[in-house]
């Protein structure tokens, strides 16, 4: 059997009327790997994702997820089998939601809790993975009355407790300071060990916010692959100073990478 992957995305073009947001994108994510979309604020990194989850429109070209073509399949049971990661949809929570609770929206796709109560057998589900990344005395409490760094450790459980086979992190780190930034990535390099065959996708502006075990790099520029490969081949100096137009000096330790301008952008 060859290679399997997880995403797959062959000339892929989408059009907006402001011009080419993604231009002939050529890439693929194995599966069980753990793959990075790093670039400049504008550089098509949202877009891309949007076509990925299906929520976006794709002008031409091909992208498959989880060996399924988008366009021939039914998009809402192929996202059942996603996973996703992102902070900013605390606006949509309806008042009072519990951390599990908003864990066991995970198995709807949808955050109301309102009019589509979570089943006991999903409430449990959702107790058992915050017990899992030590919330398990906070099942009860309001999300909001949560820590910065425990509201992401729940969103991080709310992706994982439908047992997803692709995890999507959008800007995980988005208005979280340095603890709870430690603490997000802390907690989902566990998990990700306790799941090999996961698949993990991370989009991020900051290099710093690449989980350790990342190692596929695909670099965006201005809606184009200005490069992609492994973390090692793609994470240097040069790339990341031309893809960013500043002089950047990139080191790695620990597993995790870190920059630092060079001298001071333009």
């Amino acid at each position: 059997m060859g290679t399997q992957y997880a995403i797959e995305l062959t000339d892929l073009v989408v059009d907006y009327l402001t011009g080419n947001a993604i231009s002939g994108l050529n890439w693929k994510v194995t599966r069980g790997g753990h793959a990075a979309v790093l670039g400049p604020n504008g550089c098509g990194k949202s877009t891309l994702l949007r076509a990925i989850t299906a929520y976006g429109h794709v002008t031409s070209g091909t992208v498959k997820v989880l060996g399924e073509t988008l366009g021939k399949v039914e998009v809402h049971q192929l996202r059942r089998r996603l996973g996703i990661v992102d902070p900013t949809l605390v606006r949509l929570l309806d008042d009072g939601t519990t951390a599990e609770k908003l864990v066991a929206t995970g198995f709807r796709g949808h955050l109301t809790i309102l009019f589509d109560r979570p089943s006991p057998a999903e409430l449990k589900a959702a107790r058992g993975v915050l017990q899992e990344i030590g919330l398990g005395d906070h099942c009860n409490r309001g999300f909001h009355q949560l820590s910065s760094g425990q509201q992401s450790k729940v969103w991080l459980a709310r992706a994982l407790v439908s047992e997803p086979e692709l995890l999507i992190l959008d800007e995980p780190t988005s208005g979280l300071d340095i603890g709870a930034r430690e603490t997000l990535l802390s907690s989902l390099e566990a998990m990700v060990q306790t799941r090999p065959e996961l698949t993990t996708l991370t989009v991020t502006h900051h290099l710093e916010d690449l989980p350790a075990a990342v190692n596929q790099v695909l670099l965006l520029r201005n809606g184009r692959a200005a490069a992609h490969g492994t973390a090692a081949d793609v994470l240097t100096n040069q790339q990341l100073s031309n893809v960013f137009a500043c002089p950047l000096t990139v080191s790695h330790s620990n597993g995790r990478w870190m920059w630092r301008p060079s001298h001071l952008c333009d």
